[in-house]
């Protein structure tokens, strides 16, 4: 079970983000990912596997948060931020739940 001082040691130092928002964005990604997929059961791999991925929805979370219209500017101009993580959609594939029908 991950905890705010996990996330807050995955941060690290560079965060801005105050223990009351990462804890509600702990909170938010724990049930985001719990109704995307299967739990891992005793599997320490895939409980391992699954901890990370949300350590790092908590981070692209909170990273968002200082872009409410979803689009970063830079010198060459706007650039739309994707809606999912790549990096999050790698580790939870293998235990994304299935719907059918």
């Amino acid at each position: 079970m991950i905890t705010l001082t996990d996330v807050k040691a995955y941060l690290g130092t560079g965060t801005t983000a105050s223990d009351a928002q990462i804890q509600r964005a702990l909170v938010v990604e724990q049930a985001a990912q719990k109704a995307s997929c299967r739990p891992a059961g005793v599997d320490t791999d895939a409980t391992a596997v699954l901890d990370e991925a949300l350590l790092r929805r908590i981070a692209v979370n909170l990273a968002r948060r200082g872009l409410p219209l979803g689009m970063q500017m830079s010198d060459v101009g706007a650039a739309r931020i994707s809606t999912s993580d790549p990096e999050v959609r790698r580790l939870e594939a293998p235990y994304r739940k299935v719907t059918v029908g």
